[in-house]
C-alpha cells in the first residue's frame, strides 16, 4: 500500500472531488429545482467507486497485485472522502447554506479529515498494543478489532463533532 499511496490520494481526492462536481453540473442541469447544495449532497454520495467486484475480476485474471492494491486503496480512502463531503454538504442542505463559505467548507474538510486520522492512529496504536496481549483467541481478536472500529468512529465523531 506505501508504493501507491500517492497513486491511491490522487485518485481519492481530486478525483472524487471532479465526479462529485461534475455529477452536481449534470444534476444541476437535468433537474433545475434542485439547488447547488442539493446536487452537490447528491454528487458527493454516487461518486464514490465501490471495487469489489472489478478487483475478484483482477485477481481471477491474474493481474498484478500492484494495480489490485491501488484500486483497493483508492476505494477506501474515496469512502472515506466522500463520507467526510456527505457530512459537510448535509448539514449545508439542512441549514441552507454553507456557513463560512468556501473557506469553511476546506476548514471543515480538513479538520475532519485530521482529526479522524489522529483518532484512528491512537485507537490504533492501542488496539495492536492490546492484540499483541492475546495469544491465539481468534474471539478474542475480532472482539478488539471491531471494538476498535467503533471506538474510533464513537471518539470522533461524538465527542469531537468531526
Amino acid at each position: 500500500f506505501r508504493r501507491v499511496f500517492w497513486q491511491c490520494v490522487l485518485l481519492a481526492g481530486p478525483g472524487l472531488l471532479i465526479a462529485t462536481f461534475a455529477t452536481a453540473g449534470i444534476c444541476r442541469f437535468m433537474y433545475g429545482e434542485w439547488t447547488w447544495l442539493m446536487s452537490i449532497l447528491f454528487g458527493a454520495i454516487v461518486s464514490a467507486t465501490d471495487p469489489v467486484a472489478v478487483v475478484a475480476l483482477l485477481r481471477e485474471l491474474g493481474c498484478s497485485k500492484k494495480l489490485a492494491t491501488l484500486i483497493e486503496g483508492e476505494s477506501l480512502l474515496n469512502d472515506g472522502t466522500a463520507i467526510v463531503l456527505y457530512s459537510l454538504f448535509a448539514k449545508a442542505v439542512a441549514v441552507g447554506e454553507i456557513e463560512g463559505g468556501a473557506f469553511g467548507v476546506l476548514i471543515s474538510f480538513f479538520k475532519t479529515c485530521a482529526i479522524g486520522i489522529v483518532t484512528g492512529i491512537v485507537v490504533g496504536y492501542i488496539s495492536v498494543a492490546l492484540l499483541r496481549c492475546i495469544f491465539n483467541d481468534a474471539v478474542a481478536e475480532i472482539t478488539v478489532t471491531i471494538a476498535a472500529a467503533y471506538c474510533t468512529f464513537y471518539i470522533a465523531e461524538g465527542l469531537f463533532h468531526a
